[in-house]
């Protein structure tokens, strides 16, 4: 980024950054997909998107485009795959040099469905969207956040995880991009011990208080709280960030189911930085058995939940010999 530009452009992220955000609440419209189906499926699209090595900026729009998608029209738990295979087909074409070709999307589908199919859905989706794909994302905000700083490779990539594992959580939508990636680089400032987690250069540029940043910090420490225990299984992330590229991030911190039993748990500390680390919501967390295993030709994904909706309702995915297919049952 050029620097003469950096103040223009930041102005422009923070003045535009609400602009194409889907709307908090739109899965009440959905009757036959839930919040878990909707958490599966990004799963999946993390392991592709990193298998594939495209730029970060691509998921970010990828999940984008789902939720706006979603909110206008009412998927079939067939077709949701479908959505995200088209999503993440339209955001390389707008972000990646090199995007994969649709026949890598069949292969990665299992051949769950055919070229003419995601051709469709990306027209429907495009067409739903005015063609009007653009949007300012948390992570965008976070590399300008992240500069101006001059944090260290390790933050910055603690604080991507952060964001990232929202990305999982549907009731994270509601938050706004720079409010997210500056409670998340300040969270990952105060994990790492930084003498000055909120630093003046940034509060001077976003004019949010540490109070405030504390308030999604909390939220943002309980989802990693919850995402690191053994017990859960959507682990896309937690592969991607123990790698070196990730400096590892996602091996630094790990949480018992009763980590008071642990003095040593960094979960044991109930305050990091003034940060309130509550008991993850029950309601947000359901039963779930899941085992999912990578192969050289694609991904395996065997998952057993139990969400409620309206009436209570099950659904399984199945799997084939390379990749991916998602068959829900009621």
């Amino acid at each position: 980024m050029v620097a003469e530009f950096t103040s223009d452009i930041m102005r422009h992220y923070l003045s535009t950054e609400m602009f194409n955000q889907p709307k908090y609440k739109y899965m009440e419209q959905q009757t036959h997909i839930t919040e878990r189906m909707r958490s599966i499926l990004i799963d999946w699209i993390i392991e592709v998107h990193f298998q594939f090595k495209l730029k970060s900026e691509s998921l970010f729009l990828t999940i984008n485009l789902i939720d706006r998608y979603l909110e206008k029209i009412r998927v079939s738990k067939e077709n949701l795959q479908l959505v995200g295979v088209s999503a993440m087909l339209i955001a390389c074409k707008y972000e990646e040099i090199w995007p994969p070709l649709i026949k890598d999307y069949i292969h990665m589908c299992d051949n769950a469905y055919n070229k003419d199919q995601i051709i469709n859905m990306e027209l429907s989706m495009l067409s739903e969207l005015d063609f009007d794909v653009d949007f300012v994302s948390a992570f965008a905000l976070l590399e300008r956040f992240s500069a101006m700083n001059k944090d260290t490779h390790q933050t910055a990539c603690l604080a991507q995880y952060l964001i990232e594992i929202s990305l999982l959580d549907y009731d994270s939508i509601r938050i706004k991009p720079s409010y997210l990636a500056a409670s998340a680089l300040f969270l990952a400032r105060s994990l790492l011990r930084h003498p000055e987690p909120h630093s003046s250069v940034l509060a001077q540029c976003i004019h949010y208080t540490q109070n405030q940043l504390q308030a999604v910090a909390q939220l943002l420490i309980r989802l990693l709280k919850n995402y690191q225990k053994p017990t859960y299984q959507l682990v896309g992330l937690k592969k991607k960030f123990a790698s070196d590229q990730f400096a590892n991030v996602s091996q630094l911190y790990h949480f018992e189911s009763q980590p008071q039993d642990n003095p040593n748990s960094c979960s044991h500390n109930k305050s990091i930085a003034g940060l309130s680390t509550d008991q993850t919501r029950g309601s947000a967390q359901q039963a779930i058995t899941t085992d999912k295993k990578r192969t050289k030709s694609g991904y395996h994904l065997m998952a057993n939940l139990t969400t409620q909706k309206s009436n209570s309702s099950s659904f399984a995915t199945s799997t084939k010999k390379k990749g991916a297919t998602f068959r829900f049952k009621q």
